[in-house]
């Protein structure tokens, strides 16, 4: 993959999204990889292949990942948790989105959108192209001071 295509990791609860968005990203012609931090102790482990030039953080209630996973174990109290693995990773993400009331493509659809707006040269109805030098990591890092980045649906 050429190093011009941002390098985008996705972080988040389990039963967010991270493994279909990764693949519907990467379908798509990005260079994603869903990161399973949320059963780490290692607060970085989302850098763990190097720092990404996008992080996107996905969440959920218990209430939904119960929905996804067939599940009825999960408690908000596990979610805590799982939240608090990835506190380092929600303090540099650079995309904030709660999924709950998204389906797959909704998701793949904000998350395309917000790409798009970072390298405004990416075709979002195809593979992406390789963006002007205009548009690089520099350029999220200018874009996004503080908290770095864009927040969706809830609140941080």
């Amino acid at each position: 993959m050429p190093r011009s295509i941002p390098r985008i990791v996705i972080v988040g609860v389990c039963g967010s999204g991270k493994t279909v968005l990764a693949d519907a990203l990467t379908r798509r012609g990005y260079n994603a990889r869903a990161m399973a931090q949320e059963h780490s102790f290692v607060p970085g482990m989302w850098r763990a292949h190097g720092q990404p030039n996008v992080l996107i953080y996905l969440d959920a209630t218990a209430d939904t990942v119960n929905r996804r996973l067939g599940r009825q174990d999960w408690t908000p109290a596990v979610l805590a948790e799982q939240r608090r693995r990835l506190a380092d990773a929600h303090a540099y993400c650079d995309l904030y989105l709660a999924t709950d009331d998204l389906d797959e493509a909704a998701v793949l659809t904000r998350v395309v959108a917000f790409l798009a707006a970072g390298w405004p040269d990416v075709d979002t109805t195809s593979a992406p192209v390789e963006p002007s030098a205009g548009s690089s990591r520099d350029f999220w890092r200018q874009r996004c001071r503080g908290k770095r980045g864009k927040q969706a649906g809830r609140g941080a």
